[in-house]
């Protein structure tokens, strides 16, 4: 019988990281900013200290989008400049 151990393994961790990502999200801990400005998503990567505008944001193409990638950076221990 064939036995897939290592990939029972890694979708495993691959539902304990998506998890944790769902967890970031609803609890809104996130070490990004996100926002929908003219029927468009975006992510803060860089805000301006002085007057708090932003300088540098990416665009996504949905809020889920973008809170997902955030959400990712922040669990790889990244923030906003």
């Amino acid at each position: 019988m064939f036995n897939n151990k290592a990939g029972i393994l890694l979708a495993k961790e691959i539902n304990r990281v998506n998890s944790k990502i769902q967890n970031l999200i609803q609890s809104n801990r996130l070490n990004f900013n996100t926002f929908e400005e003219h029927e468009r998503t975006y992510m803060v990567m860089t805000a301006c200290n002085f007057e708090g505008c932003n300088i540098k944001c990416i665009e996504f193409p949905s809020l889920n989008a973008a809170r997902t990638q955030a959400a990712i950076l922040t669990l790889n221990g990244k923030y906003a400049d």
